[in-house]
């Protein structure tokens, strides 16, 4: 059953692989129990009645599965990706999912116990008469997923985000919701039908928000003192009411006790709250960041904050300021410029920032230009601004390179109705001067972030595989 081979990689390398490749058959029943199936490959399979008791499966992926009635005691199933599974036992799942992905996933009467969700994405995914318990979903995601005939107010939700749900005959913890992004603001926003715990007592939303939240702000001001993770749902219950002053002052009295014991786990959190509200501006943001520059403890010798303040304060900075609402376009361009050509290398940077930029329209989009020598040089572009104008600014990019590579991604010629005679002529005399000097600009990648009309951008990614291969 377990197949092992080896694969090539790329024309320069050959590197042996192990994968365990569970061939495609119509019924599993194995007993897996303690197994080694790391990385295993699964395509089209029903595990029936299975047993992965105390199973090792970590980054292994499955797709087209149906795991029914399997038994799955600590069982290890982080960093895997499921996608267009199907999970339903009468046995309580007791596992660690941690890192992993769940994709166009179903779970119907299916019970989880002491189970870690920490940081596992869940996009698309249906649970019905899903029971969890003494379970952790801290950084979990749960992205256009809908829940029905569940009670979510036994677990630990704290820091999990909910994108677009919806939800019937769910049962949601009055305390717990101020821990979760994207929570209240759905349940201000939905007719779904909802009960929140308190205690015993379940009521209904507009009860939590006319009274039950007052009563908990009091609870929080009065804690924050000798408790400073108590400012998070503070901060977070002020925005929902749209009381943006107090969630500011909030935020910062959070920041800075959390900035004095070194907790930069927490301000991670704290920085995310911040990244999820237009109400923060980029110089308001600013003023949290250099709060925190002004306490950080990165010089401290104790081994333990520096590794805290490494492993989060990348995250904390991209939180403040790429993770917002607008769209991002990441580009880089292979050039045949040598570092000695210095003024057509002005040249083509001046005119690709002006492209980018489009400061002239007022818009004024924050733009990024890195120049990395590679022999020949590379040339990367971040770029920052409403969708039309990313759009209208990646068909320039476009224009103004190397096209043999890119037939698939112009066959969409509708930029022309954002046309800006401006910014065209910088397109212009560009791709003039390129040709006059035998430059040669060829795109090596591109990605879009944030972009919700796929209609306008057929390809939100594009990589020149030949010329990345070539580059290995």
């Amino acid at each position: 059953m377990i197949k092992i081979f080896k694969k090539l990689f790329n024309k320069t390398k050959i590197l042996e692989e192990t994968q365990n490749n569970i061939s495609n058959r119509t019924t599993v029943n194995d007993n897996f129990y303690r197994k080694d199936m790391d990385h295993t490959i699964s395509n089209n399979n029903h595990y029936l009645k299975a047993n992965f008791d105390y199973a090792a499966s970590t980054g292994s992926l499955y797709k087209h599965d149906i795991f029914e009635n399997c038994s799955m005691y600590q069982t290890d199933f982080e960093y895997c990706r499921f996608e267009d599974c199907y999970f339903s036992s009468k046995k309580n799942i007791v596992s660690s999912f941690n890192c992993s992905d769940f994709i166009i996933t179903s779970f119907k009467d299916i019970n989880f116990k002491a189970c870690t969700f920490t940081g596992t994405l869940f996009d698309n995914c249906t649970f019905n008469n899903v029971d969890i318990q003494s379970s952790t979903l801290e950084n979990a995601l749960f992205d256009n997923c809908s829940f029905t005939n569940m009670n979510l107010s036994k677990l630990n939700m704290n820091f999990a985000q909910f994108v677009n749900p919806k939800m019937n005959e769910v049962t949601l913890s009055a305390s717990q919701i101020p821990y979760i992004f994207g929570c209240m603001k759905y349940l201000k926003n939905t007719n779904d039908n909802i009960k929140i715990s308190i205690s015993k007592e379940l009521i209904s939303i507009n009860q939590y928000f006319e009274s039950e939240i007052f009563k908990l702000i009091d609870k929080w001001e009065s804690k924050v003192l000798y408790d400073y993770k108590m400012y998070f749902p503070l901060a977070n219950t002020y925005i929902a009411l749209g009381n943006y002053n107090d969630a500011q002052q909030a935020l910062s009295q959070g920041i800075t006790k959390a900035m004095s014991l070194s907790d930069y786990r927490m301000i991670k959190f704290y920085c995310k709250l911040i990244s999820e509200v237009d109400a923060f501006d980029k110089k308001q943001r600013h003023k949290f960041y250099n709060l925190i520059k002004c306490f950080s403890n990165s010089n401290d010798k104790n081994i333990s904050v520096q590794r805290s303040f490494l492993r989060n304060i990348a995250e904390i900075k991209s939180l403040l300021f790429l993770n917002n609402k607008k769209s991002n376009l990441k580009l880089k361009f292979l050039t045949n410029i040598s570092i000695y050509d210095s003024q057509k290398l002005q040249n083509v940077i001046e005119h690709i920032f002006s492209i980018s930029k489009m400061k002239y329209k007022g818009f004024s989009n924050e733009v990024e230009i890195t120049i990395a020598q590679n022999s020949p040089l590379t040339i990367s572009i971040y770029v920052t601004s409403d969708e039309e104008n990313i759009y209208y600014i990646l068909n320039q990019l476009i224009e103004i390179s190397n096209k043999t590579a890119l037939k698939d991604i112009l066959k969409d010629n509708t930029l022309q109705k954002y046309s800006n005679n401006e910014v065209y002529t910088y397109t212009s005399e560009l791709v003039e001067y390129c040709s006059d000097n035998s430059i040669n600009l060829t795109i090596l990648e591109y990605f879009l972030e944030n972009i919700t009309h796929k209609n306008l951008i057929p390809n939100c990614y594009f990589a020149n595989n030949n010329l990345l291969i070539d580059k290995l």
